[in-house]
């Protein structure tokens, strides 16, 4: 009795690359790459903006919580794409590009991001408390009038 050779339909799903998860992963890190970067760059331009001026306005306060939240909410994105690549087939030997593209992408934004939130967590004094909504001095009197 002879045994019949595995075609490649045949092979175990663990050793099949996976293109939809490639394109998944590709597609998902592209995009939370893009708004890590946009960030930044937004947050650059703030910051500096907020800085020269002391009293610092309400909007551009929520502004700057709301930059923070998108690098906090680019973190999973990043490990989502990171898994998909790594499911897809990225570590494989006939694993796809779009798989491996999408794994070392997704680790870079991961990587971005996560200094991104570093940067928000560690500097909040700069921009929080009461002294940041009016300049020195007038805190008392403006409530106190």
């Amino acid at each position: 009795m002879s045994t019949p050779e595995l075609d490649h339909d045949d092979a175990p799903a663990t050793a099949r690359p996976r293109h939809g998860l490639a394109i998944a992963s590709v597609s998902v890190s592209a995009v939370a790459m893009v708004l890590t970067v946009a960030t930044w760059v937004a947050w650059l331009v703030i910051r500096a903006q907020m800085q020269a001026v002391p009293p610092y306005s309400w909007i551009s306060q929520v502004f700057v919580l709301v930059l923070g939240a998108l690098w906090f909410a680019m973190i999973p994105a990043g490990v989502l794409s990171t898994v998909f690549g790594y499911f897809a087939g990225a570590r494989l030997q006939n694993g796809s590009n779009a798989a491996r593209l999408g794994l070392y992408l997704g680790l870079l934004t991961v990587a971005i991001a996560l200094a991104g939130a570093a940067v928000f967590t560690l500097t909040p004094s700069a921009w929080t408390g009461p002294d940041a909504l009016l300049p020195a001095g007038t805190y008392d009197s403006y409530f106190h009038r």
